[in-house]
């Protein structure tokens, strides 16, 4: 409790200074209309000039320092709001077909096969132009081992890197409880990255799948959320799985 009273009295602190800074940086602004009414006037001299300038440079100055510090109090509160509505949030659950009928169904929906076992698919979206969706189908005893391995994988294949979001359906004997917690601590990592730090260019979604029970776990976001990479790719996990409206998926 004393750490959340804590957070939220720095997080007022920075708003106050923002709020400062912004009065501060209207002030600035407002010595350089005056010197500029006074050219237009012909009474701007030397000293009415040094006026108007270092009026101008000195409140920018104090506005840069009061916003570098609050910046930081609000990324960390965000932060924590974040890692908080995500911790709660349970993971969406879909029913999936097996790790042969899955590369079928991704070929049926147009994914290029490439080399080193990936697909390929390419879409267009009203935010970012050209997107390219890469479908990873693997079987693995250890997911999070899997995870780094793959991406490794698919980095070192050198492709392009620019609006891309990679999709990882990792069969497993069986889903617990350390798997459906890595999967989503892997959502968290990439919705934290696009959202909060706006690392955009590109996303990585872990799929969970079990074999015995052909049911897949990730960690969906909802539509409110301004981000095109990470929704793009969990629409794409739902078209993958069959399920045409959002509301047909199944929560654990």
């Amino acid at each position: 409790m004393e750490q959340n009273d804590s957070t939220d009295e720095s997080v007022k602190k920075a708003r106050y200074r923002i709020i400062l800074a912004v009065l501060i940086f209207a002030v600035g602004v407002a010595f350089l209309v005056w010197g500029l009414c006074q050219q237009g006037h012909d009474a701007l001299n030397g000293i009415s000039t040094a006026v108007m300038l270092g009026g101008f440079f000195s409140c920018n100055i104090v506005t840069i320092l009061l916003l570098h510090r609050p910046e930081y109090h609000l990324v960390e509160a965000a932060f924590e709001e974040m890692n908080q509505t995500y911790d709660k949030k349970e993971l969406t659950e879909l029913l999936l077909t097996g790790k042969e009928e899955l590369e079928e169904r991704l070929l049926h929906m147009k994914f290029r096969r490439m080399e080193h076992g990936f697909y390929i698919k390419s879409g267009f979206s009203f935010w970012m132009d050209r997107i390219r969706c890469y479908a990873r189908v693997i079987e693995d005893v250890d997911l999070v081992n899997a995870i780094r391995r793959e991406a490794e994988h698919f980095d070192n294949m050198r492709k392009k890197r620019a609006n891309f979001c990679l999709l990882f359906f990792i069969y497993l004997d069986r889903v617990g409880e350390y798997e459906k917690e890595s999967v989503k601590n892997f959502g968290k990592n990439g919705i934290v990255l696009e959202e909060l730090l706006l690392q955009r260019s590109c996303s990585m979604i872990a799929i969970a799948v079990d074999e015995h029970t052909k049911t897949g776990y990730f960690l969906d976001i909802e539509k409110k959320k301004r981000m095109v990479l990470y929704s793009y790719g969990c629409e794409q996990i739902k078209k993958i799985a069959g399920v045409k409206d959002e509301r047909k998926a199944g929560r654990i």
